[in-house]
């Protein structure tokens, strides 16, 4: 075989290399597009902030359907809170199935996933059980809290309950739902 023979077989093989990672660079260009695209419409179609808030956490109050839960987090040194959300819900709200997430305060990161794993797994008792609307109340550090509003992440309507310091009547206030 001729020198010339053989540099043209390479050159054809380069060149078919070369139409192929053309195509496929333009494919991925497409696609980053489209993606693009359907990022800046979400972002036009999602408001900038929240309007009407207080007619949101009016509309929301209350229980608006038929198989509500309460979840009650305590996580402090002074024990569990249950009972005084149980006496709360059945004078102020309507009586419900409660259950509790209670640990003698968060110490350690081993705490903190023994947390997260009794929270995931109310979820899915929540959910095999049809709740419609989640009633929250914690007694514990704020970052749990934050963590409990990842988890639950508004799957269902969430609802707020904060306790006024110093105490008042009644002895929680609904403040709003979670908001994502």
């Amino acid at each position: 075989m001729d020198f010339w023979v053989f540099l043209s077989r390479v050159s054809d093989a380069i060149g078919i290399i070369g139409i192929f990672t053309l195509m496929s660079s333009g494919y991925a260009a497409y696609r980053l597009w489209k993606q693009n695209k359907q990022l800046k419409e979400m972002l036009k179609a999602s408001p900038p902030s929240v309007e009407n808030f207080k007619e949101f956490v009016k509309i929301n109050e209350g229980v608006k359907s038929l198989n509500p839960h309460a979840l009650v987090i305590s996580l402090t040194k002074d024990g569990s809170v249950k009972k005084s959300v149980d006496a709360f819900l059945k004078e102020n709200v309507r009586e419900m199935t409660i259950e509790e997430v209670a640990m003698n305060g968060i110490k350690d990161q081993d705490d903190i996933e023994k947390f997260i794993n009794e929270v995931k797994q109310k979820k899915q008792y929540f959910n095999a059980v049809g709740c419609t609307e989640l009633h929250l109340f914690i007694a514990g550090p704020v970052i749990m809290g934050t963590m409990v509003g990842a988890i639950l992440d508004n799957w269902i309507p969430v609802k707020l309950y904060h306790k006024p310091t110093p105490p008042q009547t009644p002895l929680y206030q609904y403040w709003g739902p979670l908001i994502g």
